[in-house]
Formats: structure tokens, C-alpha cells, sequence
């Protein structure tokens, strides 16, 4: 009887590991999409505008390069540096 329940329980655990197994392709396959998706994004990047004024922090991000909000902050600079002191 013992014998029989050590075999059975051994048993147990082969077919544990097999379908653990057998779902690993499909766990790597999901993983290799979210790398690409991840490369993608990273690819793409992202333009942030932070304004700090008067202890407070605003942030502005936008996804992809946004000449427009490049050259909004590059004016804002310039007006910035021009004022007297």
C-alpha cells in the first residue's frame, strides 16, 4: 500500500511538470510581445515640459516627440532670459 501511494503521488507531480511545461511557449510567446510593445514604446519615446514656479511642480507629458511643445518651451526660455532684473 505504501508503495503504491509513493508511485501515485510521484505521479502526481510528473504531471504537474508536464503541463507546466506544455504551457511555457505560450508564457514565452506573451512574454516576447510585451518586450516588443515595451520596445516599441521606448522607441517612440516621450516629450515632458516641467514647469517649477513658486515651490510647485507642474509636468506636461506627451508621448512622441512634440516639436511644437519643443519650441512652446524653447520661447518661454528666451522670454524668460530677456526679462531685466
Amino acid at each position: 500500500m505504501a508503495a503504491a501511494r509513493g508511485s501515485s503521488g510521484s505521479a502526481e507531480i510528473i504531471r504537474g511538470v508536464r503541463a507546466v511545461a506544455k504551457a511555457l511557449p505560450f508564457v514565452g510567446t506573451f512574454m516576447a510581445l510585451g518586450g516588443i510593445a515595451l520596445g516599441v514604446f521606448g522607441w517612440i519615446g516621450s516629450t515632458t515640459l516641467v514647469l517649477d514656479l513658486a515651490g510647485s511642480e507642474r509636468a506636461y507629458p506627451v508621448r512622441g516627440r512634440s516639436p511644437g511643445l519643443i519650441d512652446f518651451s524653447e520661447a518661454v526660455c528666451e522670454r524668460l532670459m530677456s526679462l531685466k532684473r
